[in-house]
């Protein structure tokens, strides 16, 4: 199924099945994706990834489309990647080293996909993944923890070098786990969900294990000794009961770091999950408030939050789901088969603890997206959790690469094959959220003098008692002070603000109830 770029500008979804409160008014961007010709880089998806400046790093996955159903066809040896892989993005040209210059009890958890992975600094850790063991001559999920050294790496497979000296691994029980996902904040890292199968897929003699956790640990490494400790596990054997999600950093409204779970599968029922679960260092918090409706398998996803209005956007680029947009019938349909689908959808965590999610007038090129990467470009401004800072975004912005996963020529029973295309990732804020425009809409609160050199006074009226948060930020989004933030009653007010510490530059301060959202600028010249 192959959609037209023109039916769905400004349409309200509707369906037999979905509630239309889920569907609301377009988020404040655009997002857009411009091919790139002649990369001619290999296909691949549900692979381990690192990058370092201009270069990429892949590793593990697979070469071939959807893994097949009956048995001999699921997870072939000759279609798991027997390659290191970088990639110059700059001049696209690509380099391979072959995994067989390793040890076999090296190299086999590095041929696995589904493997669990985060790039810490200059180093990629990568835990478990599901593959064929050369020892015990069947596929397993591996209990490797493997320690990659970025760029001494890259540098390797750009000269043709040995890599062995960057690569070290322990083996732990805990850890053997596939189809989960990997993040971390802080110093903790979070090990999400996933599963145990040893043998082939599928037979009746393997095995499968739901792990049913939330797993915790640090990563002890000196650059020769590696190890896990402070472990620990939340179990949950209902919502945790998934694999194959989407997991994402969040920026809560107090600029502090979460994590968010998103759909997965299976329930008892076979259907995905819908509920999101969001993560922090105190606190699981599980919406059941919400049901996620598109992008219930693992996708790529790029993760956005506005300080201005204290929002989280989360856009899901494809992938598969129980839920696709039809424009013929333009309407928003449900399929037990969970078909491939090129649409493009936002999930928007507001400030107030509420959740939106929105179908977007555009669409992918091709039913790609699903085991697909976003790759951050690291030059947008971003929170040091790859988030990116969307109101410092004034104007069309490539914000990212949108690289391998699985493509489908049709959305159910088609031919499927490993994605090899590569796409930019383009955001543009709409106008609504430049300083002018957001000026326009907020008549009440004033600011005096401005210019300003030690002090400012800002008034504001309150029709109610309410909390009210003041809130000062520079020109890029980054708050810089919050001088209010308290209850207060009817009426007017005028708050004196010490700015003696604040330097010559454009400010925003944002006025902030229950009620009302006002943004104000002012300068301050010393």
């Amino acid at each position: 199924m192959q959609k037209s770029f023109s039916c769905l500008v400004g349409f309200i979804l509707f369906s037999f099945n979905i509630s239309l409160a889920q569907f609301g008014n377009n988020p404040p961007f655009k997002v857009e994706t411009e091919a790139i010709a002649n990369t001619n880089t290999i296909g691949l998806h549900s692979f381990a990834f690192a990058q370092s400046g201009s270069k990429w790093l892949f590793i593990g996955g697979r070469t071939n489309g959807l893994h097949g159903f009956t048995l001999g066809t699921g997870f072939q040896v000759q279609d798991a990647n027997n390659q290191m892989v970088v990639i110059d993005t700059t001049t696209w040209q690509t380099w391979y080293t072959s995994l067989n210059v390793l040890p076999l009890n090296i190299a086999d958890p590095l041929r696995s996909t589904n493997m669990e992975y985060y790039q810490d600094g200059n180093y990629l850790y990568m835990i478990g993944g599901y593959g064929y063991d050369s020892i015990q001559a069947k596929n397993i999920t591996f209990s490797t923890l493997t320690a990659i050294h970025i760029d001494s790496t890259i540098n390797a497979v750009i000269s043709g070098k040995t890599i062995n000296a960057f690569i070290r691994q322990i083996t732990d029980s805990r850890i053997q786990v596939c189809g989960g996902e990997m993040e971390k904040v802080a110093n903790k890292f979070y090990l999400f969900f996933g599963h145990n199968y040893n043998g082939d897929y599928p037979d009746l003699n393997a095995t499968q294990e739901y792990i049913n956790q939330i797993k915790t640990f640090t990563i002890a490494d000196d650059g020769t000794n590696l190890s896990i400790s402070n472990y620990s596990a939340i179990t949950d054997s209902v919502e945790f009961h998934r694999r194959d999600l989407t997991v994402a950093p969040i920026v809560n409204p107090d600029e502090s770091f979460s994590i968010a779970a998103y759909a997965g599968v299976f329930k008892p029922n076979f259907k995905p999950f819908t509920h999101p679960i969001y993560v922090d260092s105190s606190s699981v918090f599980i919406d059941t408030a919400y049901n996620q409706v598109m992008s219930l398998y693992t996708c790529a996803r790029v993760p956005m939050y506005d300080s201005a209005t204290q929002n989280m956007y989360t856009v899901f680029l494809g992938g598969v789901s129980t839920n696709y947009y039809d424009e013929t019938t333009q309407q928003l349909l449900y399929s037990a088969k969970i078909p491939f689908t090129d649409d493009v959808t936002v999930l928007t965590k507001y400030a107030n603890g509420t959740t939106q999610e929105t179908l977007l007038p555009f669409q992918l090129p091709a039913l790609i997206g699903k085991n697909a990467k976003f790759i951050f470009n690291q030059s947008v401004s971003h929170y040091s959790n790859h988030v990116i800072k969307l109101h410092a975004l004034s104007q069309r912005t490539h914000v990212g690469y949108f690289f391998g996963g699985i493509r489908a020529s049709q959305p159910n029973n088609g031919v499927s094959v490993a994605n090899d295309s590569i796409y930019r990732i383009f955001i543009t804020p709409k106008a609504i959220n430049s300083i002018k425009n957001i000026e326009t809409l907020n008549p009440s609160l004033r600011i005096f003098p401005n210019p300003a050199k030690t002090n400012i006074t800002i008034s504001f009226h309150l029709s109610n008692f309410e909390h009210v948060q003041l809130t000062i930020y520079d020109v890029i989004g980054k708050k810089i002070k919050t001088p209010l933030d308290k209850d207060m009653n009817e009426g007017d007010y005028s708050i004196s603000i010490d700015a003696s510490d604040l330097t010559s530059n454009l400010y925003l301060c944002q006025l902030r109830t229950e009620s009302i959202f006002q943004v104000i600028r002012f300068t301050v010249i010393k």
